[in-house]
């Protein structure tokens, strides 16, 4: 089994063992665990602030594809972080919104005689580097797990807008070098599930993933210093990465 089928397997065991186990748990009188109604953080007329860091790592080389192209090196980082904060129209349901900043670079370079039939030269790599600025509003739901209050299944579903810039260096043979500048705007639906354990009074840890991406995106394109013209693309996305996990904490007000 790889990595990632490793992942796809355990997220779902995870989520239901952590279930089970704050079910069990939360049952005892355990004067600790056990948060009374009227310390109930989630109540109507209550406000949180959160913060959280998403992250991706991954790194290949000397692989081969198919034994005909030998893949030097695939370096991919991404990161982004999050502030945000909301209020409680009603219990375990807040209206808030969220402003995030990311980065990603990615480095693919491969050697190999096939690479001349496509782009006339043995060797080839290329990099990008994208940032990215988005401001996102909208609600989120909570699922006690138990009677104790501390451990909570939840989603997150905001409208987003994002500005994004991304340059892309294509290098052929060490010497030929290919230019291009993008500037995309976009507007999704996002949906982030997840999962929120109270270490504290107040103070919460948070794990999600955002699988589910529903957007309109628009842009311009510039080749080697040159406008080339513009881009527009709708698109529903479903990904499930296994480092792709936003990891943060909240605090909720008294």
């Amino acid at each position: 089994m790889n990595h990632k089928s490793f992942f796809y397997a355990f997220i779902p065991c995870f989520l239901l063992s952590v279930s089970g186990f704050a079910q069990e748990f939360n049952s005892k009188t355990d004067s600790v665990l056990y948060l009374p109604i009227k310390e109930n953080f989630l109540s109507k007329d209550r406000a949180y602030f959160s913060f959280s860091i998403g992250f991706e790592e991954k790194k290949v080389e000397n692989d081969y594809l198919l034994t005909l192209l030998k893949i030097e090196e695939i370096k991919t980082t991404k990161y982004d972080f999050s502030v945000g904060g909301g209020y409680f129209i009603s219990d375990n349901v807040a209206i808030g919104g969220r402003i995030t900043y990311g980065f990603s670079d990615q480095t693919y370079h491969f050697d190999a005689k096939v690479l001349e039939l496509l782009f006339d030269a043995q060797n080839f790599s290329t990099s990008t580097a994208m940032s990215s600025f988005a401001v996102g509003a909208g609600v989120k739901h909570f699922v006690p797990m138990g009677n104790g209050r501390k451990f909570f299944i939840f989603n997150e579903t905001n409208i987003v807008y994002s500005h994004s810039q991304t340059l892309t260096r294509d290098v052929y043979n060490g010497t030929r070098i290919e230019k291009n500048f993008w500037k995309d705007n976009s507007i999704a639906i996002k949906l982030s599930p997840g999962i929120m354990y109270f270490l504290t009074k107040g103070f919460a840890f948070e794990f999600s993933l955002n699988p589910v991406s529903l957007g309109y995106k628009w842009g311009t394109v510039t080749h080697n210093e040159d406008t080339k013209g513009s881009s527009e693309d709708a698109s529903l996305d479903f990904s499930l990465f296994p480092f792709n996990i936003y990891l943060g904490f909240s605090y909720y007000f008294n």
